[in-house]
């Protein structure tokens, strides 16, 4: 919901009351990991909306290329994470979370690509029910994430 909501395809009167909301353009929006999608969902990603990096993109080494492209006519970056990309090899995120995942290391460099490009405009890490996380690991891959989006220049 938070990819929909913030290109302005669902709840558009409480996103409207937000000080100086605009929806993200398709052609400056990448959803990195999505492997649990619904047919709407595949129809859009598959279609002239957002890009979508695929956990085998990831994996192959292509965010750096998508991210060049799609970041080209931007001048900041928002990072959205929910939790429950991450595979289910660590303990879920949440009752989402589905096997096919990505990494804590995927997410992490792919963060830290986005970050290398362009400045951070804001970030949310999301979607943390913390009685899944039964030995805090997905605890302990969150507050990293938090801790490389408040450095101020990221180290390559």
């Amino acid at each position: 919901m938070s990819l929909a909501m913030t290109t302005g395809r669902c709840w558009q009167g409480l996103a409207a009351s937000v000080p100086g909301y605009a929806p993200s353009p398709d052609d400056r929006t990448v959803l990195v990991g999505g492997h649990q999608l619904d047919e709407a969902e595949r129809r859009l990603l598959d279609g002239p909306g957002p890009t979508w990096l695929t956990v085998a993109d990831v994996r192959a080494g292509r965010a750096g290329s998508v991210l060049d492209r799609v970041l080209a006519h931007a001048d900041a970056v928002h990072v959205h994470v929910d939790l429950d990309v991450h595979d289910t090899s660590l303990p879920p995120a949440n009752s989402y979370a589905a096997p096919g995942g990505l990494t804590p290391g995927d997410v992490r460099a792919t963060v830290l690509d986005a970050v290398t490009r362009l400045p951070l405009a804001s970030a949310t890490v999301a979607s943390w029910d913390p009685t899944h996380d039964v030995d805090d690991r997905m605890r302990d891959a969150a507050l990293g994430l938090l801790e490389l989006l408040g450095t101020p220049a990221p180290a390559l």
